[in-house]
């Protein structure tokens, strides 16, 4: 939302204040997202655990470069740089907070 300048519109940041504080953010065309639940990565691994799917591991898929990532992969040095920085810091817990994380676990 604030890379793209949508944090600037009064609903927009608004809903995304909202669901910082509940963990919500309900779906509404005015705000263009639909409804998402927000975990705490640790969370994840609860829930994971408690479905019976003890071990799992999290990997953040943007890192940092979730605010510029678009820009560095059109260019191939740059692309080249941001895979290696992501692979080396997928499991950083620091970095799980940070974009998207993907939460995987073995049967």
């Amino acid at each position: 939302m604030i890379r793209l300048g949508r944090y600037q519109d009064e609903q927009v940041r608004q809903a995304a204040d909202q669901s910082a504080h509940t963990g919500v953010l309900p779906g509404n065309g005015d705000v263009g997202f639909t409804t998402a639940y927000f975990h705490d990565p640790q969370e994840v691994l609860g829930e994971f655990a408690e479905a019976g799917l003890p071990g799992a591991t999290q990997y953040a898929l943007e890192g940092v470069f979730a605010l510029y990532a678009e820009d560095w992969l059109d260019d191939p040095a740059r692309r080249t740089l941001l895979l290696d920085v992501a692979r080396r810091t997928e499991n950083d817990p620091a970095q799980l907070g940070f974009g998207h994380v993907l939460t995987t676990a073995r049967t």
